[in-house]
């Protein structure tokens, strides 16, 4: 009854994360369950679309006798996207979430606790697995003969793999978690670590085609290679391919692999979820310190909460990275796109407006304002307790947002300009309505999580990533780019590029304007509700 107890609380915490829980419950549960049904739909859509189209172009390798290497190679993309997408939560759901303490502090056995939390993270990592597995299956019932057997053994495969990808999450979890108990600030190497990946997954992805087509041509190389160094990952791909007896040998493997790091987690589970962090002793020295307006020293603090939280950061302000990533691409390959532009037979004006509207989307993609009220959670108290206006605290939120945001979109928009060799008027305006834009999505973060907070958290990864208010965000910015160039491509035969980019500077400026009334009315009382 206690393990069924804990993992009930734990699969609750994991889904109620996309929904609001509060007061209001009852009238907003439905629509918000819809609106995340649809958020989770589109999602699922769009990455299905992009593996499918991947295993399209590999279907050769099953019609050249390659069936096995087809499905092994899928088993690879699955465990990687898998291990990267649950890795971190793993750190922080086993060793870092805050009712550890509480948990370990009831007459509950630690396995108990390790048991109920590694079910929360298989579900995690199911889904990132299934986002492959499913297309992959998908496109072989369609170019193979139909094998009942290679199916459900593809299908219980879903299901199976996910527990080989944990064990490595938990394994590099573990390791995350003893380093973290040595170091002061663990922030930056996490994000170092994590924009590694994204580096060689863009990396990758640029280069997918030649890559398929290197797969396909050296299929039996490839084979041999996997056979050598990914025995598991071989056995699983002969499986599918019809091999039940190569099939069962996987899954030995799997459940040994997984039942022996288990067993390891669990006797050092308490050691870890309870250590102190190591810390750097600072000598105190006696200096003055300057006053600060209560805005700046919001601003400091969201600043330094921010920096110090990489899930945060991994999360919620990637697209400042892609902006300079952008704009070094701009510089760099300039020439090329110019010559690439032109190909295209648009004016020059309309080039330019698309290019602030691509910067435009890119920006959207940083939402920190969105979960920026869920995060203070058990500290809402003190900040109701400060005599400070919640204007202020409001500011130091956007700023951030604001600050690290619209640095890099200036940066980006004169680079584009530049290789574009934008007229200066347009490419003002280009910066003008860009920076206004983000504020408008930096505003309506804010309004979002005022409206669907999630404050009931364990760890932060749940309002960053699995609240309702987080989704919102993360799509909003997308959906209002879009609603923009229809705009103007509905408009570009009466309306200038120049005029069309100034009209719309003005509306947002006066969207940006009402909302920020709102925050300042509507915003605070319900702030002082939560």
């Amino acid at each position: 009854m206690m393990l069924k107890a804990l993992l009930k609380k734990q699969l609750l915490e994991f889904f109620s994360g996309f929904f609001m829980r509060g007061k209001s419950e009852k009238a907003q549960t439905k629509g918000s369950r819809i609106g995340f049904i649809c958020l989770m739909g589109f999602v699922f859509l769009a990455f299905f679309s992009m593996f499918f189209s991947m295993s399209f172009l590999m279907s050769p390798i099953i019609e050249n006798g390659y069936t096995w290497i087809y499905f092994s190679i899928f088993g690879v993309l699955a465990t990687l996207l898998g291990v990267f997408g649950s890795v971190f939560m793993t750190y922080n759901t086993l060793y870092e979430a805050k009712d550890n303490d509480m948990l370990l502090s009831m007459p509950i056995p630690s396995w108990m606790i390790l048991f109920a939390r590694m079910a929360g993270l298989y579900v995690t990592t199911f889904m990132f697995e299934a986002l492959v597995l499913l297309p992959s299956l998908v496109v072989f019932c369609l170019v193979a003969p139909f094998n009942f057997l290679s199916v459900a053994l593809s299908l219980l495969n879903i299901f199976v793999l996910p527990l080989f990808a944990l064990s490595l999450s938990c394994v590099l979890g573990w390791v995350i978690a003893l380093f973290a108990s040595k170091i002061r600030n663990k922030g930056i190497i996490t994000v170092i670590v994590s924009m590694a990946f994204f580096v060689g997954y863009y990396s990758i992805a640029m280069r997918l085609n030649s890559i398929i087509n290197m797969l396909i041509i050296n299929a039996d190389e490839v084979g041999e290679k996997i056979s050598l160094y990914l025995y598991p990952l071989y056995k699983m791909g002969l499986g599918c391919a019809g091999d039940i007896f190569s099939y069962f040998i996987f899954f030995l493997i799997v459940f040994a692999v997984f039942a022996l790091i288990y067993v390891i987690l669990s006797r050092s589970f308490i050691k870890l979820a309870t250590v102190k962090k190591g810390m750097k002793k600072i000598e105190y020295k006696e200096k003055k310190v300057k006053s600060a307006s209560a805005k700046a020293a919001f601003l400091k603090k969201e600043f330094l909460f921010f920096k110090n939280t990489p899930v945060y950061m991994l999360n919620c302000a990637m697209g400042s990275v892609m902006l300079i990533l952008f704009a070094v691409i701009a510089a760099v390959k300039g020439s090329d796109i110019v010559s690439t532009v032109a190909v295209t037979g648009l004016p020059s004006s309309a080039i330019s407006v698309i290019a602030c509207m691509i910067m435009c989307l890119i920006a959207s993609t940083n939402n920190m304002t969105s979960s920026a009220v869920s995060l203070e959670a058990k500290n809402l108290w003190f900040l109701k307790s400060v005599p400070v206006n919640i204007k202020d605290i409001f500011f130091g939120k956007l700023m951030l947002h604001i600050l690290v945001t619209g640095a890099p979109l200036f940066i980006c928009n004169i680079c584009v300009s530049v290789v574009l060799k934008t007229e200066i008027l347009l490419s003002l305006l280009s910066i003008v309505f860009s920076e206004i834009f983000m504020i408008v999505c930096a505003e309506t973060g804010l309004c979002v999580n005022l409206i669907f907070p999630k404050l009931d958290w364990t760890n932060e990864a749940v309002p960053i990533k699995q609240s309702m208010s987080s989704m919102i965000g993360m799509f909003f910015g997308m959906i209002l780019t879009i609603v923009v160039v229809a705009c103007y491509f509905a408009l570009v035969s009466i309306l200038s590029a120049e005029i069309f980019l100034l009209a719309a500077s003005v509306i947002f400026a006066g969207i940006a304007f009402a909302i920020y009334k709102w925050l300042n009315k509507k915003g605070i009382e319900k702030f002082m509700q939560l």
